[in-house]
């Protein structure tokens, strides 16, 4: 089982335009150093949100607290307050055989924020790809084809414990589902 982070983008699109940070991360130990204040724990939580792992932050059903720059609405350089019409995360990733997978999930906005849509790039082929929408946080999201749980355990190759369900089904036991 192994997941690299290769890359991480924050987005706030703006009635003013688009803002936001790329964060290229090195292979090996990466070290996140940065003000008070800076956007350190929004980064570690756009990664976990971007994994569909929010709730193992300890916040239960509740979303992530993106700050209100992500959410609502953010101040420019030049002071300006404008208003957040949608924001999102990007987390590219690679697995221990080479796939690449570019992870998308919606913050705020149009977009379900319950889906994740995943371009993946196949090993060996810079132009073979796949690409497609998950779904998460709903019932059969660990063993259903379009299932993200389903897509990430695949992709780490993490073979997860069978546990009974409710219906006395077994079912994949999947972290802070």
């Amino acid at each position: 089982m192994s997941l690299e982070i290769i890359n991480l983008d924050i987005v706030a699109n703006t009635v003013d335009g688009r803002y936001g940070v790329s964060i290229p991360f090195s292979s090996g130990l990466f070290l996140l150093r940065m003000e008070n204040s800076h956007g350190k724990s929004t980064c570690m939580n756009a990664i976990a949100y971007a994994l569909g792992m929010e709730k193992a932050l300890g916040l239960g059903s509740a979303k992530i607290p993106f700050p209100p720059s992500l959410t609502r609405a953010l101040t420019t350089k030049e002071g300006k307050e404008v208003n957040v019409i949608s924001s999102f995360v990007s987390l590219k990733v690679k697995n221990k055989n080479g796939r690449v997978a570019n992870l998308k999930r919606n913050i705020t906005g149009y977009e379900n924020e319950n889906v994740i849509y995943i371009d993946e790039t196949l090993v060996g082929s810079d132009d073979a790809k796949t690409s497609g929408s998950y779904f998460l946080h709903r019932e059969g999201d660990t063993d259903r084809e379009k299932g993200f749980y389903k897509w990430l355990s695949v992709f780490m190759e993490w073979d997860l414990p069978q546990v009974p369900n409710h219906s006395g089904k077994e079912t994949p036991l999947y972290p802070a589902v």
